[in-house]
Protein backbone atom coordinates (compact mmCIF):
# COMPACT_ATOMS: atom_id res chain seq x y z
CA UNK A 1 0.00 0.00 0.00
CA UNK A 2 1.02 3.58 -0.80
CA UNK A 3 0.04 6.67 1.78
CA UNK A 4 -0.13 9.66 0.00
CA UNK A 5 -0.29 13.28 2.16
CA UNK A 6 -1.83 16.55 0.31
CA UNK A 7 -1.59 20.35 2.30
CA UNK A 8 -4.91 22.16 2.34
CA UNK A 9 -3.67 23.29 -1.38
CA UNK A 10 -3.92 19.72 -2.96
CA UNK A 11 0.04 19.44 -3.22
CA UNK A 12 1.65 16.42 -2.32
CA UNK A 13 4.05 16.80 0.77
CA UNK A 14 4.65 12.96 1.32
CA UNK A 15 4.70 9.83 0.40
CA UNK A 16 5.05 6.11 2.00
CA UNK A 17 5.35 2.88 0.73
CA UNK A 18 4.20 0.27 3.64
CA UNK A 19 7.06 -1.57 4.73
CA UNK A 20 8.09 -4.83 2.65
CA UNK A 21 7.15 -2.82 -0.58
CA UNK A 22 10.12 -1.97 -1.42
CA UNK A 23 13.54 -1.98 0.49
CA UNK A 24 14.15 -0.51 2.77
CA UNK A 25 17.13 1.71 1.48
CA UNK A 26 15.10 2.21 -0.90
CA UNK A 27 11.90 3.57 0.13
CA UNK A 28 13.16 6.51 1.60
CA UNK A 29 14.51 7.77 -2.01
CA UNK A 30 11.59 6.53 -3.99
CA UNK A 31 9.45 8.93 -1.97
CA UNK A 32 11.21 11.34 -2.21
CA UNK A 33 11.94 11.55 -5.62
CA UNK A 34 7.97 11.17 -6.29
CA UNK A 35 6.90 13.78 -4.35
CA UNK A 36 9.47 16.10 -6.19
CA UNK A 37 8.25 14.48 -9.58
CA UNK A 38 4.47 15.06 -8.60
CA UNK A 39 5.45 18.40 -7.67
CA UNK A 40 7.29 19.39 -10.77
CA UNK A 41 4.59 18.24 -12.70
CA UNK A 42 1.70 20.51 -10.89
CA UNK A 43 4.17 23.14 -11.32
CA UNK A 44 4.41 22.60 -15.25
CA UNK A 45 0.19 21.91 -15.18
CA UNK A 46 -0.13 25.48 -13.61
CA UNK A 47 2.56 27.74 -15.96
CA UNK A 48 0.45 26.14 -18.76
CA UNK A 49 -2.74 27.25 -17.69
CA UNK A 50 -1.66 30.32 -16.67
CA UNK A 51 -0.47 30.85 -19.95
CA UNK A 52 -3.55 29.14 -22.03
CA UNK A 53 -5.90 31.79 -19.76
CA UNK A 54 -3.16 34.63 -21.25
CA UNK A 55 -3.65 33.56 -24.86
CA UNK A 56 -7.63 33.10 -24.26
CA UNK A 57 -7.33 36.58 -23.10
CA UNK A 58 -5.48 38.21 -25.53
CA UNK A 59 -8.28 36.61 -28.16
CA UNK A 60 -11.02 38.04 -26.56
CA UNK A 61 -9.76 41.26 -26.63
CA UNK A 62 -9.19 41.12 -30.23
CA UNK A 63 -12.51 39.86 -31.01
CA UNK A 64 -13.70 42.45 -28.96
CA UNK A 65 -11.92 45.22 -30.36
CA UNK A 66 -12.56 43.31 -33.82
CA UNK A 67 -16.29 44.19 -32.89
CA UNK A 68 -16.25 47.26 -31.54
CA UNK A 69 -14.79 48.71 -34.86
CA UNK A 70 -17.42 47.28 -37.26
Amino acid sequence: MVVATCDGTGELVKLRFEPGLLAKEEASLVEDLVVAAVRDARRKAAELERSRARTLALVEAAVRNAAEHR
